[in-house]
């Protein structure tokens, strides 16, 4: 057990699965963004949810009498409903607003990587001279007066805190823990150009809410006129898309919808 966990933390939990690529941005591990964020608040109206709602295949009819029970239950579906659209919403304009450029991300790793590189070259051998003194002047062994020395309690603190933590060999392994840290990054991050993750997040957020609502998973063919992914959910997407603010509307929403349908399959798998 030992032997794994020291492994573990070699160069982090992502370094030890070198073999698990290739990974995609937003669909095997999170999109690079700042550690905090504004998320905005996107509600919709009551005669917006009937519109969207009516896209359901399943969606009771307003008009029809029903009774308490049944009431209840549509209220409840209904709530869930309108805040996990009103959720997908808010988090796609977040997401938006705080992604990162990866190609300038790319720059920022590589550059991090040279300067410890750069670091290490520069580190003293603990046995040369300045090393050695630096060793010394950490610890207080450098004094030669009785009355400046550490005591014989504080000295073995020192000396195995500068061993553990913070001495040339501690830092050199450290160093070396983050260089592996960030060569998983890159791995992961990769060179090609990521797909639409921020789109692909939010089409299958509507799919969880259409499954919510259903009981099933969505499903979508393409038609035959338009060529272009058609059936209730895609509407659905779209009249949602419609929803979000002006500059952050999605052009093409076909990839996204269709690849959220055939996330059933990895689903049941």
């Amino acid at each position: 057990m030992k032997n794994d966990l020291t492994g573990l933390v070699d160069g982090g939990y992502c370094y030890s699965h070198p073999k698990s690529g290739p990974f995609t941005i937003g669909e095997d591990f999170e999109a690079p963004a700042p550690a905090g964020g504004i998320l905005p608040r996107i509600t919709i109206d009551r005669s917006t949810s009937d519109k969207l709602w009516s896209f359901l295949a399943n969606a009771p009819d307003i008009s029809t009498e029903m009774s308490d029970a049944e009431l209840f239950d549509d209220t409840i579906k209904r709530t869930k409903f309108e805040n996990g659209i009103s959720q997908a919403l808010s988090w796609y304009v977040s997401d938006c607003q705080v992604q990162t450029e990866l190609p300038m991300f790319r720059k920022q790793l590589q550059g991090l990587r040279k300067a410890i590189a750069r670091f290490q070259l520069n580190i003293p051998d603990e046995d040369s001279s300045l090393g050695h003194f630096l060793y010394k002047t950490y610890t207080g062994e450098v004094f030669l007066r009785d009355q400046l020395k550490p005591s014989e309690r504080q000295l073995f603190k020192l000396q195995d805190h500068w061993r553990e933590s913070v001495g040339f060999p501690a830092l050199q392994d450290t160093l070396k823990t983050m260089l592996r840290n960030i060569e998983a990054a890159q791995s992961m991050i990769g060179k090609g150009k990521p797909r639409a993750h921020q789109v692909r997040g939010f089409v299958r957020s509507l799919a969880e809410v259409w499954e919510g609502a259903t009981g099933k998973w969505p499903t979508s063919g393409r038609n035959p006129l338009s060529n272009k992914q058609g059936g209730r959910f895609a509407d659905f997407v779209r009249a949602t898309n419609q929803l979000l603010p002006g500059r952050f509307r999605i052009p093409s929403l076909d990839a996204a919808i269709r690849s959220a349908c055939e996330a059933k399959i990895c689903r049941v798998g």
